[in-house]
């Protein structure tokens, strides 16, 4: 079976890292060019030029990508380009890793199956470390048949793989965790703020929420790593995150669902996006709420 991935950004490329582990032949292309002068070629691993060269010589295809725009150029194409449905042979698998939007995935899945591509969604969490050492849960959504054909492949690189539904159900689950790490990350980056302003130092109050209740993933894995360090070096883009959000709002409009908190967190998210510059990564959310007292 020959496997191509095209997205080596900040986790497409240790994913793909993962992947060379396999005993197939791996056709690999990112539109920076430079990303293959840090690959060690080997008979196995093969760069393209191109995303259609990807295609042609695959059997199952991995993206990994910034957007469902991005996504639906390559798998679709556009006026002048020809996307890889078009020369993809029948019967191929693409399983995208991207973080998308879940209601236009659904129509991305139905298109692409009307030219007889099997599609699974498979939005991966856990960030860049997680991709490094194979940790990352993998929420999927599409057929479970093809599930189960290509679970053995992102055992390399996911720990918790999990078949959540039908085509965009990946996309739905991974945009609402989005929603919730996102507004747990603010919360605590405030509750800091005030715990520091009344003398408590920062260290021991993230301490003592992660033997409390008020613990969760950031004041775990994000407080004193990128915030506190002042590294904010997480791998994860503010502007990315925000598109996250966004997804989720949209998708609990779509559903009728009130999110009252979701929607007031995407607020914030949007302000700080404004603030700060568009390169940032998504922990200088601190940065930005810090500058509304003022605060060093």
């Amino acid at each position: 079976m020959n496997i191509g991935f095209i997205g080596l950004g900040n986790m497409g490329y240790p994913i793909m890292l993962r992947l060379c582990n396999l005993e197939h032949n791996l056709f690999v292309y990112d539109e920076n060019l430079a990303k293959f002068k840090q690959l060690k070629k080997t008979e196995r691993l093969i760069c393209c030029d191109n995303a259609n060269s990807v295609a042609k010589k695959s059997d199952v295809v991995f993206t990994c990508l910034p957007s469902i725009e991005n996504v639906e150029y390559v798998l679709l194409g556009q006026k002048n380009y020809k996307g890889i449905c078009n020369v993809l042979k029948s019967g191929s698998l693409c399983v995208d890793l991207s973080s998308s939007d879940p209601l236009k995935t659904k129509i991305l899945a139905k298109k692409l199956k009307k030219k007889n591509i099997r599609f699974l969604d498979a939005p991966i969490s856990g960030g860049v470390t997680g991709a490094i050492d194979g940790s990352l849960t993998i929420m999927v959504g599409g057929e479970e048949t093809d599930f189960n054909f290509v679970k053995p492949i992102l055992k390399l690189f996911g720990k918790k793989i999990l078949h959540v539904g039908d085509s965009g159900s990946g996309q739905a689950a991974k945009c609402l965790n989005n929603l919730c790490s996102a507004t747990g990350l603010l919360i605590a980056a405030e509750c800091v703020n005030v715990a520091k302003s009344f003398g408590i130092e920062e260290n021991l109050f993230i301490n003592l929420l992660n033997v409390s209740t008020g613990k969760n993933n950031s004041t775990e894995n994000k407080i004193k790593q990128f915030i506190l360090s002042k590294n904010f070096d997480s791998g994860f883009a503010l502007s990315l995150m925000k598109k996250d959000l966004a997804s989720a709002v949209k998708l609990a409009t779509n559903q009728k669902v009130s999110t009252p908190l979701g929607a007031k967190s995407l607020d914030f998210w949007n302000a700080a996006t404004n603030f700060l510059p568009s390169e940032s990564d998504h922990t200088e959310i601190a940065k930005w709420l810090r500058s509304l007292d003022n605060l060093s």
